[in-house]
């Protein structure tokens, strides 16, 4: 058995002449907890408010809903049998009924509000223009200017009518209405449809990069407030834990996962992102940690991905002159203070620190090929230096080869910018926006 918490006003959509109603409700299971996942719904228009016979009964349909928290979202429209709705049926009363997986219909039957009454008249009944935030009282609906929907007050909050928000989920995040986006900035500013509203902020998302024909739907973390957030966690290289990056290719050019999404940060980390989000037009953000705390935050510019559609790809061959200059470089989080870089390295301050007056911007697959020979796949140089192997490094992680006794092959090791610090404090997480 189960019940209803919450049946929405039914909403025109479309022109009179072949009118459908946008629904919406809530169902609950016996113990008061929400739905969720796939069932179909028998949703019925009657004109009786208890009437069972087939006279009563203006229009069925059935329809396949995927539940999320309880809530669901579908467009009356033609019946099973092609049926379409009659707007004189909305000069009077009319009321909704809803049957669960071949259930008996719920009770009571839900009165249709005034709003869908506007089926039946010239033009619809006037609602208040206004910004849909603060307190509310029950049933209030405005047409609210900062979203551009209509929105209706429900529990002293105002929610979106036909419009859906994000939803927690057995740990993962998505929209209402069943649909993933395709990264966590389609979810930070969302397309028409959908908000950026409910269960929001950082944290793990569920995105499909590639739709329905690709690979499926994954979680990924999402950073939803750096620089305007929509950031996409790609991977994370940590210096206290196993080497897993200090190969010429391996994880840098496969297709294979490291770690767990629901602990990026701790430990050797990579998304199936990494070779399946589609970075075409994206920045990628340079987040330095230090003892489990975020130190630093540079953004990439779109030059710095060099035209590829995806992160692997710029790892697939050991290209070092995939160089961005440094007005590329833009950091957005200054650290407080030195811990977890060499002196002289600090962002923001010293100018040979990322980004600083004298590097050479960035490099995808660079290193030193003076006394201090080594090479790796993220860092930079000295000023003075346009490509990515040249005598004045400044700072690399996942070093693969080293012919100096400075340096270890490690995820990251002590060059200049790790230089007398305790390196396996320290991590770099790469995302995409």
């Amino acid at each position: 058995m189960y019940r209803s918490l919450l049946v929405v006003a039914c909403l025109p959509t479309v022109a009179l002449a072949s009118p459908s109603l946008q629904h919406q409700g809530r169902l609950l299971d016996p113990a008061g907890g929400p739905l969720n996942g796939s069932h179909s719904l028998q949703i019925s228009l009657w004109n009786d408010g208890g009437a069972t016979d087939n006279a009563s009964q203006l229009w069925t349909a059935s329809f396949p809903v995927t539940l999320a928290d309880g809530y669901y979202s579908v467009s009356l429209e033609a019946s099973d049998t092609g049926v379409g709705l009659e707007p004189s049926w909305f000069a009077s009363d009319v009321w909704v009924g809803v049957a669960v997986d071949g259930a008996a219909e719920l009770a009571p039957r839900q009165a249709l509000t005034m709003v869908p009454a506007a089926l039946s008249a010239d033009t619809a009944r006037r609602v208040r223009i206004a910004d849909a935030s603060g307190a509310c009282d029950d049933g209030e609906i405005v047409w609210d200017t900062s979203r551009g929907n209509l929105s209706v007050c429900q529990e002293g909050v105002w929610r979106s009518v036909g419009t859906a928000i994000i939803t927690e989920i057995d740990g993962s995040r998505s929209w209402t209405n069943g649909r993933y986006a395709e990264s966590c900035l389609e979810y930070r500013s969302p397309p028409p449809g959908v908000l950026y509203e409910g269960s929001t902020g950082d944290g793990v998302y569920r995105i499909d990069p590639d739709g329905a024909t690709g690979q499926a739907p994954f979680d990924v973390h999402c950073d939803m407030t750096t620089d305007g957030g929509g950031w996409t966690l790609l991977g994370t290289v940590a210096g206290g834990d196993a080497d897993n990056w200090n190969t010429q290719y391996g994880y840098w050019s496969d297709t294979n996962g490291l770690g767990v999404v629901t602990e990026p940060f701790e430990a050797d980390f990579k998304s199936p992102a990494w070779w399946s989000l589609d970075v075409t037009d994206s920045e990628v953000l340079f987040e330095r940690w230090h003892v489990g705390t975020i130190k630093a935050q540079s953004v990439l510019s779109n030059n710095c991905v060099h035209g590829q559609d995806r992160f692997v790809d710029l790892f697939t061959s050991n290209n070092n002159s995939l160089r961005c200059g440094r007005s590329n470089v833009r950091l957005v989080t200054a650290p407080a203070d030195g811990a977890g870089v060499a002196s002289g390295y600090r962002e923001g301050v010293d100018s040979q620190a990322l980004g600083g007056s004298q590097t050479n911007g960035f490099c995808w697959n660079g290193g030193d090929n003076n006394s201090n020979t080594f090479r790796g796949h993220a860092g930079w140089n000295q000023d003075d230096y346009s490509t990515c192997v040249a005598a004045g490094h400044l700072g690399y992680i996942g070093v693969w080869q080293t012919g100096s006794s400075q340096f270890q092959n490690r995820d990251i090791t002590e060059t200049n910018w790790q230089y007398q610090t305790t390196e396996s404090q320290t991590s770099v997480s790469l995302y995409a926006r």
